[in-house]
């Protein structure tokens, strides 16, 4: 079974977004016991979708289910009146969350298997009154020890204090197909980590101050790790240095586009 299983999104109104946003934050949290995640597709994902879901509303929603035809093994989740024959499931507003989402889990489930569901309902995916998500714990699902790799799988460590700045460049490097990703809140726990494993790629926020970063920028250099330093602000203090230990800098809010390229490298 996969790690991460990429959906497609066709359409939808802005706060219906904001909810599967939140419904794939939720598949992600390794508390929940789950066997795989779900991350937003993008042009630049490493592989094709598992599954989409098209807003039967949407100009483009024809197009999308047409270009669908070629695409194998990916399930359709239809939302409108009228479904074509393909479709997996179909629904009409006003949504269900926690029904679509477990018609996610049944297209990707063995058979055989028994799923591991949590309680959508019960979830607030709004504060009362906003259209923007409540805020919740986005820990990603990590591989577990013992998980099968290659020779040729890379490894990757985020040291962040921020939860929601270590969930985005998760959900970037398995975009870029890196799906073994460790997470460190300080440089001390970075540091452990460090010792342990070695590492492709090191993501490293300036701002964490509980030991000297420069250490650990030089422990993962040391093992040959491409490093990426982030803060919210990066001065010529911070780029000399980066320079002198072949480091690359982003100052936050990081741009997708320049990430991107950095990672697709690796």
């Amino acid at each position: 079974m996969d790690q991460f299983v990429f959906v497609k999104v066709v359409g939808f109104k802005d706060v219906e977004r904001h909810a599967l946003n939140t419904v794939f934050r939720l598949s992600q949290d390794r508390k929940l016991g789950r066997e795989w995640a779900y991350v937003a597709w993008e042009v630049n994902a490493p592989k094709a979708p598992g599954l989409v879901l098209i807003d039967g509303s949407d100009g483009s929603a024809a197009v999308e289910l047409e270009a669908l035809r070629g695409l194998e093994n990916t399930g359709l989740i239809w939302v409108g009146s009228i479904a074509p024959a393909s479709a997996w499931r179909t629904f009409v507003r006003p949504l269900q969350w926690h029904v679509i989402l477990k018609a996610m889990d049944d297209y990707i489930l063995p058979p055989a298997a028994k799923a591991l569901d949590f309680d959508l309902e019960s979830t607030q995916l709004f504060e009362p009154g906003s259209t923007e998500p409540a805020p919740l714990h986005p820990s990603f699902y990590s591989p577990q020890p013992g998980s099968a790799t290659t020779p040729n799988t890379r490894f990757a460590l985020v040291v962040d204090a921020d939860r929601e700045a270590r969930l985005y460049l998760r959900t970037r490097l398995a975009v870029a197909g890196i799906t073994h990703v460790d997470e460190a809140e300080t440089l001390g726990e970075a540091q452990i980590f460090l010792a342990q494993q070695t590492y492709h790629f090191v993501s490293l926020d300036l701002d964490i101050r509980d030991k000297d970063p420069w250490q650990t920028v030089a422990a993962a250099r040391q093992k040959k790790a491409v490093v990426l330093l982030t803060g919210l602000s990066i001065g010529i203090a911070v780029r000399m240095n980066a320079k002198r230990y072949q480091c690359h800098t982003m100052q936050k809010p990081l741009i997708p586009e320049i990430l991107f390229q950095l990672l697709r490298k690796l």
